[in-house]
């Protein structure tokens, strides 16, 4: 409740001209426009914006949110982090061999030199395979020994939950008046999909731990 009770009154929640823009713009253009700014000012935005075309040149600097936010929890060597996974369904040679192929280091290196958004989650691709110097220093932080890696909620949650509680989100940007109502849909999707996984469900599940060490 004190999370988007605090979102609120960042965003201005409930006023009609700040959540029609919100509701209307999309993520590329709304990053675009921050690029533009010509002070310097704190934006949260995942590592590949930097590739926009509106970043290119203005050299963003990377901070932990934990740096900035005031009140945030400082201390630990926790980090969110979001990812692409490729899944096995059935074990055929060929498959295997694809599987091989996509997480070898030289594929791996291939595809960080012609993409530059993405990160490999393999610490033997060395960071002389990122093509810029932000991504090397984001690189070495994804690989720090000891830390701690946590899957963002896009990733960690069931679908059924993770569409309800976007849903929500958006809803109480329009009507904050209304949380505790989207608040209770975004429990009564997480109660259905326990209901799932009690009744035997395998395609129902909720990730058995969020985070992880590097």
């Amino acid at each position: 409740m004190r999370a988007f009770t605090t979102w609120k009154e960042v965003v201005g929640a409930g006023n009609a001209a700040l959540a029609s823009h919100a509701l209307t713009t999309n993520f590329a253009e709304a990053a675009g426009t921050a690029a533009k700014i010509a002070d310097c000012s704190l934006e949260h935005q995942p590592t590949f914006a930097r590739l926009d075309d509106a970043w290119k040149g203005r050299s963003p600097q990377y901070d932990p949110s934990a740096d900035v936010i005031p009140g945030a929890r400082a201390g630990g060597d926790a980090w969110e982090v979001s990812g692409d996974l490729a899944a096995l369904f059935r074990g055929t040679p060929l498959a295997v061999r694809f599987m091989r192929y996509l997480t070898s280091r030289a594929t791996q290196q291939t595809w960080l030199a012609e993409n530059g958004a993405g990160f490999s989650a393999d610490t033997a691709v060395p960071d002389s395979a990122y093509p810029d110097a932000t991504g090397r220093g984001l690189a070495r932080t994804l690989h720090r020994p000891g830390a701690q890696y946590c899957w963002d909620a896009s990733d960690a949650l069931p679908p059924l939950v993770r569409d309800a509680f976007t849903e929500a989100v958006l809803r109480f940007l329009a009507r904050p008046q209304d949380l505790k109502t989207q608040l209770g849909t975004v429990q009564a999707a997480s109660d259905l999909v326990r209901q799932q996984i009690a009744g035997g469900r395998r395609t129902a599940a909720f990730l058995p731990k969020a985070c992880e060490p590097g």
